[in-house]
């Protein structure tokens, strides 16, 4: 007797595109847990933002490089991870092409069309409000099964007038189901200066590995999207959940095992730890199974000296901190941080007595800063023992932070002042000098805040300039002494990567264009 085989449904296929980011974890994401779950998905890097080079916007010719991958892959549907808000445009533009010259359905997901989801569903077919893997999975699943998906949590549907919005989906309490990143050549793609190549552009290049051993944020500050996303959860709680120690240590013995160059790993946790029990365990099984140089975010209210010295002994040597404004009145009343300027010298100390130059991150370019905002600013960057390193930002308003609503009704913005539309990242987010933007004054005051960092620049000096109310109006001169000091530093921090081994051509050419901006 003749048995028949079942007939073979062939799954739904997905290619997922990670606008401006080689290192893009959600796009990433998404694209491991589709292929680990049997469906056949490509990845392509739509350019990349290196914010030590200026970013460019998309050119005609690589709409159609991308276009050209997609007609040769065929798949059943493109998802685009769209996180910043500067590349909305470049998305519609592609999304539109896809559409046009493919007919293709297209999937966007991200923050900004999380945040924005009524201004990005009209140019997509579908859309992810919040996390994207069980969602995106489910999506093949009916696809494949030509089961309807309208149904599904987290889905928004295109419908010619008003939108279907699917039920609110909750985020994923358990981290430690998904699978991990892969770094493998096959099925990617990078289009970038108006050509393809295939391949993952981080093969091979796993110098510095990237990783979040957790997801979400327990802070309100109100120039960031994390708040606003954390509100959008079924039952608005479990935003900040934490991998387990061993499910970490087991990604980084996979990435280590495929990326010998490895010389250092990066948590991009909003904020790395603030458990006492997790420290230790982690620090323990870390130096045990990984034993490299690592480096993390706090914030200045959780660095407790029990946990860095723990975290020291397993690995850590430097943290990076956000101070963002030295201004009591604008951190606390304009950003919603809690901690004092006392709390975050009191911080300072703790990192410098464990042996760290702490990173530290300042906002300027902020309409509500005044003269003794900055001043107050300068002070105390002037309190924090040295060595530390500074990263200079400007403000940048991204669409629905709780900040930019302030700035649009107090009438500090225009509506054509938020990123979405205004693409600021193009011109400046690390501050250099070459940005017309900004006035006299504020160019005064980055300078000072830039070189008090500098373990070589005399503190009392900078009070001493501070005072000048010529520079204050013809900074010309501060910006040639800023840039004098970065090269100085620059060398400095040369030498010190050959020492520990972390230097390399790329990691030159990256440094040399700091010497071009007013950090480092």
């Amino acid at each position: 007797m003749s048995v028949t085989a079942p007939v073979q449904t062939k799954k739904a296929s997905l290619s997922v595109v990670a606008m401006y980011n080689y290192d893009h974890m959600g796009a990433r994401a998404i694209h491991s847990a589709a292929k680990a779950a049997g469906y056949p998905t490509d990845l392509i890097f739509f350019k990349n933002m290196n914010f030590s080079e200026q970013v460019t916007d998309c050119t005609d010719k690589e709409i159609d490089c991308a276009i050209g991958v997609l007609a040769d892959r065929k798949p059943d549907i493109v998802g685009i991870s769209l996180c910043y808000s500067t590349f909305f445009d470049a998305t519609v533009r592609l999304s539109k092409a896809i559409h046009e010259r493919l007919g293709i359905p297209v999937l966007w997901g991200g923050v900004h069309p999380t945040l924005v989801p009524r201004g990005s569903i009209e140019h997509c077919d579908y859309m992810c409000v919040g996390e994207g893997e069980d969602l995106t999975n489910e999506i093949l699943e009916r696809l494949t099964e030509r089961k309807p998906i309208e149904t599904l949590p987290g889905l928004w549907i295109r419908n010619g007038g008003d939108p279907n919005i699917g039920a609110t989906r909750d985020w994923i309490d358990d981290l430690d189901r998904l699978p991990f990143p892969d770094y493998d050549d096959a099925d990617k793609f990078v289009i970038e200066d108006d050509c393809v190549t295939e391949g993952d552009p981080m093969n091979g290049k796993q110098f510095n590995y990237a990783i979040n051993a957790s997801r979400g944020c327990p802070f309100p500050c109100t120039f960031c999207s994390e708040p606003s996303l954390k509100g959008l959860g079924e039952t608005r709680q479990g935003y900040t959940r934490r991998r387990g120690v061993q499910n970490v240590i087991d990604e980084l013995s996979f990435a280590r095992d495929r990326c010998p160059e490895m010389k250092r790993v990066t948590f991009y946790d909003n904020v790395f730890v603030l458990n006492k029990e997790w420290a230790e365990e982690f620090a323990t099984k870390y130096k045990e199974n990984i034993g490299l140089p690592f480096n993390c975010l706090f914030h200045p209210k959780v660095v407790k000296p029990e946990i860095v010295k723990i975290l020291c002994e397993g690995g850590l040597d430097f943290i990076d901190i956000g101070i963002q404004s030295g201004s009591e009145r604008i951190r606390k009343g304009l950003f919603r941080r809690p901690e004092t300027n006392a709390e975050i010298t009191k911080a300072m100390h703790v990192m410098h007595d464990n042996g760290m130059a702490p990173f530290t991150d300042l906002i300027v370019d902020n309409p509500y800063n005044t003269t003794e905002d900055h001043q107050e600013t300068l002070d105390l960057l002037l309190s924090f023992p040295r060595p530390f390193q500074l990263y200079i930002y400007s403000m940048i308003w991204f669409p629905q932070t709780g900040f930019t609503n302030q700035a649009l009704s107090d009438g500090k913005i225009k509506p054509e002042d938020v990123e979405d539309v205004r693409k600021k990242v193009f011109e400046q987010f690390q501050s250099d000098f070459a940005w017309r933007g900004r006035t006299p004054e504020e160019v005064f005051w980055i300078c000072l805040f830039s070189m008090s960092a500098k373990v070589f620049v005399p503190k009392g000096l900078l009070r001493w300039l501070s005072k000048s109310s010529y520079l204050m109006k013809q900074p010309r001169p501060l910006i040639w002494m800023t840039k004098l000091c970065n090269w100085m530093r620059l060398v400095a921090l040369a030498i010190k990567r050959i020492r520990t081994g972390e230097f390399s051509f790329a990691a030159v050419r990256k440094y040399l264009k700091y010497a071009l901006t007013v950090n480092r």
